[in-house]
């Protein structure tokens, strides 16, 4: 660490006090990406085990949706490493609001996260906008089926936002849904008697909170240091009781035969989908933008998709490879997900219309896809936090900027704060509109990563593409070689210091080229 002031950078809040230059001058972080990707392992493996071996149906649907407890915990601990790291070698860890909720974690908020759950709009709201999507949202039907719906009713209901994946998944359907917010589903006063609770919170307790706490604070690292697990014992089987209660009055009140779910990885809807599965309603998740596996990540889906029995997925080639990737994936649940293609035809007509267009032989504009700069660590991924990306973004700015190329850095449009007094004056323009509207400004696209959903709409554009990859070795090498005729990808590795490095001149070769030769293979594949 070749650090005069002895400081850490630990958010986006103090990088934008400090500089992007003095960041990339004073990298260090402490956290190697070897030791965090060993720890969240652990921490997930060793918490499925545990349910697994209860094998007790109510204790493994709370325990699936309190995946969400031990994602943030993880991301806790992860700064808690940090802050032991700086005091135990005399440094100053700097941070702010961006990664507030890591260093100093309102316990109180996690505890009662589900006591607390609000929803934007009273019930008089909450009726209007029923009645207006489900005119909206069924006009696909004849007006007497839309009719009849509207004054009857319907026992086959849709719950988040009507993404495209549903709207075509509904019209292959042909019949009236019921288009409701989440609390139209939670009736409150329906609970379980005591002697249920007592047995509920025992078991929770003893098998699976104890010792799991027990695991964790015995991993002799500094991610545990002076964490009081006391404290979190405490948060969290509060937090897993009020969870069962909100389990219980759903199951409880459940009456369709028919349930639609977008956003599968919320909370509130996990709880719903396991609890109208439970009760013998067929119930439909749905997949989430352009993801077609390009990035194996089998530890998120079992965290945050595999509780759902039917995933609705776009095209058959996105299907083949979900079934291919993660039909066996290591899950709580003993039930396999089944995946379903609605056999959309949208993202092909989209390739159609691009790959007509003649590209350009000049690449003087360049759009780098920024990286949404929040203070949690992806897991499943090498490279994928905040310290990473923006360094390696101003590295290849710096670079591109010397080679005179115009930079245009896309902006993820819900963290524009984060990165927009950073990169203004190094950059020539900032932009958050939808990538959809805004690609053709560029002449070639830069990705840092490809979890993204707006890297499977870039495929279907006439740009040449230029991927720095530090994951191949999480891609199916058939995939690998079909994606090789559509993109440029230029190897990148993570060094001990998590620092993601790779070769200039090959980077600059690959960006100073007259012609690309672009096939469209792999998108002719996941799209058909």
């Amino acid at each position: 660490m070749n650090n005069l002031d002895n400081l850490v950078l630990g958010d986006m809040s103090s990088v934008r006090e400090k500089s992007i230059h003095y960041l990339s001058d004073n990298y260090f972080w402490p956290v190697s990406d070897d030791d965090f990707s060993e720890f969240y392992k652990y921490m997930y493996i060793e918490y499925i085990k545990l349910v697994k071996s209860e094998n007790n149906a109510n204790i493994n649907n709370i325990a699936t949706v309190e995946f969400s407890f031990i994602s943030n915990l993880i991301q806790i601990l992860h700064y808690n490493y940090v802050r032991e790291y700086s005091i135990k070698n005399g440094l100053n860890l700097v941070t702010g609001k961006d990664s507030e909720q890591y260093i100093n974690p309102n316990w109180d908020n996690i505890k009662h996260y589900y006591s607390n759950l609000f929803f934007p709009h009273g019930k008089v709201v909450r009726m209007i906008r029923r009645f207006a999507r489900n005119i909206i949202f069924n006009k696909n039907l004849p007006f007497v089926k839309l009719i009849n719906g509207l004054i009857f009713g319907s026992d086959s209901v849709s719950i988040g936002s009507n993404d495209k994946t549903k709207k075509e998944f509904i019209r292959s359907k042909n019949k009236f849904y019921d288009h409701i917010d989440w609390p139209s589903l939670v009736i409150v006063d329906i609970n379980p008697s005591d002697e249920i609770i007592a047995e509920y919170v025992k078991i929770f307790t003893t098998s699976i909170i104890d010792p799991y706490l027990k695991k964790i604070s015995n991993h002799n690292s500094l991610f545990v240091k002076n964490v009081d697990f006391d404290r979190v014992k405490d948060v969290w089987l509060t937090r897993a009781f009020e969870a069962y209660l909100l389990y219980f009055s759903i199951k409880s009140s459940a009456k369709s035969s028919e349930l639609l779910v977008t956003e599968m990885s919320k909370p509130i809807h996990k709880i719903i989908t396991v609890a109208y599965q439970d009760s013998g309603c067929k119930v439909y998740g749905f997949h989430h933008g352009n993801d077609s596996a390009i990035h194996i990540n089998k530890l998120l889906f079992s965290i945050s998709i595999s509780h759902c029995y039917n995933l609705v997925v776009p095209t058959n080639g996105i299907k083949d490879r979900y079934k291919k990737h993660y039909s066996n994936t290591y899950r709580i649940s003993n039930m396999s997900t089944r995946f379903i293609s609605v056999n959309s035809k949208e993202m092909y007509k989209i390739y159609s219309n691009n790959a007509s267009i003649s590209n350009v032989s000049d690449c003087d504009t360049v759009m780098i896809m920024g990286y949404p700069c929040n203070s949690g660590r992806y897991i499943g991924h090498r490279g994928l936090f905040f310290y990473q990306q923006v360094d390696l973004e101003f590295r290849l700015i710096s670079l591109l900027k010397s080679k005179n190329k115009r930079i245009i850095y896309k902006a993820h449009p819900d963290r524009l704060e984060e990165v927009e007094s950073v990169f203004n004056g190094i950059v020539d323009e900032i932009i958050t509109e939808p990538f959809e509207r805004v690609w053709n400004k560029a002449d070639l696209l830069i990705f840092t990563y490809t979890s993204t959903t707006t890297f499977g709409f870039a495929l279907t554009t006439n740009l040449p593409i230029v991927l720095l990859d530090s994951e191949e070795d999480m891609r199916d090498a058939d995939d690998v070689e079909l994606i090789d005729s559509r993109i440029i990808r230029v190897p990148s590795r993570i060094g001990a210091d998590t620092r993601i490095y790779f070769e200039n001149d090959k980077l600059i070769k690959a960006i100073a080229q007259s012609n690309y030769d672009i096939a469209y293979d792999y998108v002719k594949d996941i799209y058909r």
